[in-house]
């Protein structure tokens, strides 16, 4: 993973599909009252299939990761919203799911 990693955040958002970044899935934020930098997730804007599920996972390594870039010394939580107005089926999958309880997990506990 550290390798991946590595390469991902060399290249930056050039390795994403620019399509699946556009409608703004994610995106960080000010600050939470702890000072926790904080990253928002619009659901609704992910429709499962459209891209890859490697596009998609490395959008989510790229945005965890980021997040962790915010932080300052002293701090060392971030705060995930997700933003689940108009959320529906279609817009998450098992694989999905699964991607994000392992990666959490096993890299961000």
């Amino acid at each position: 993973m550290n390798r991946i990693l590595i390469k991902l955040l060399a290249q930056g958002e050039t390795k994403f599909i620019q399509q699946e970044v556009e409608p703004g899935k994610t995106f960080n934020f000010e600050r939470d009252k702890s000072g926790h930098p904080v990253t928002y997730v619009h659901v609704k804007n992910h429709i499962k299939g459209q891209y890859s599920q490697e596009s998609t996972e490395l959008l989510t390594i790229f945005t965890v990761e980021m997040s962790q870039k915010l932080l300052e010394t002293g701090i060392e939580a971030a705060t995930v919203v997700l933003y689940l107005e108009r959320f529906s089926m279609k817009n998450i999958g098992y694989q999905l799911i699964k991607f994000f309880i392992n990666l959490f997990e096993n890299r961000y506990r």
